[in-house]
């Protein structure tokens, strides 16, 4: 059994919401600290989060997708999660089957599986037998968060290789 005192203290925790995070101040008691219960507005977000991007600004993410620089890539794939889409969708489907760079091919296969578009099934079952071993690997990730039966003999049949 909790002593009363103990009791009190933690019903003051989760009234001033200690419990959940929101604030590090503990509150003995709910009365004392009653200004903890208007809940604060939000912060304003940012204007980059939600600044549309043209499909410029889309292209050349997709090939920055391979930069050296990790926060060049790490910006990039930003700029690629931030398009609406519709057209980012398209923009991923023929970068992971035309670009020249394997690597911007892989990071475009793995933004592309995000998405609940239903082209990206096809792309991923399309992938899983190119030779590029990262390719391959994602589709393979992919099959097993969104099972396909048809495709069981397909992979079954890739353990030999």
């Amino acid at each position: 059994m909790i002593p009363r005192a103990g009791a009190i203290a933690v019903a003051g925790l989760i009234v001033a919401g200690g419990a959940s995070g929101v604030t590090s101040r503990i509150c003995l008691s709910p009365l004392l600290c009653a200004d903890t219960l208007q809940s604060p507005a939000p912060a304003p977000r940012p204007a980059s989060t939600t600044a549309t991007v043209s499909p410029a600004e889309l292209t050349a993410a997709i090939g920055k997708l391979g930069a050296f620089e990790y926060s060049d890539r790490a910006r990039a794939a930003q700029v690629v999660r931030r398009a609406p889409g519709p057209m980012a969708v398209p923009a991923l489907l023929q970068a992971t089957g035309e670009h020249a760079d394997g690597y911007v091919r892989y990071r475009a296969l793995v933004l592309l599986s995000t998405y609940a578009d239903p082209r990206v099934p096809d792309e991923m079952e399309r992938l899983s037998t190119d030779p590029n071993d990262r390719l391959r690997a994602v589709a393979y990730a992919y099959f097993e968060r969104h099972p396909t039966p048809s495709l069981v003999p397909q992979l079954l049949e890739a353990f030999d290789k």
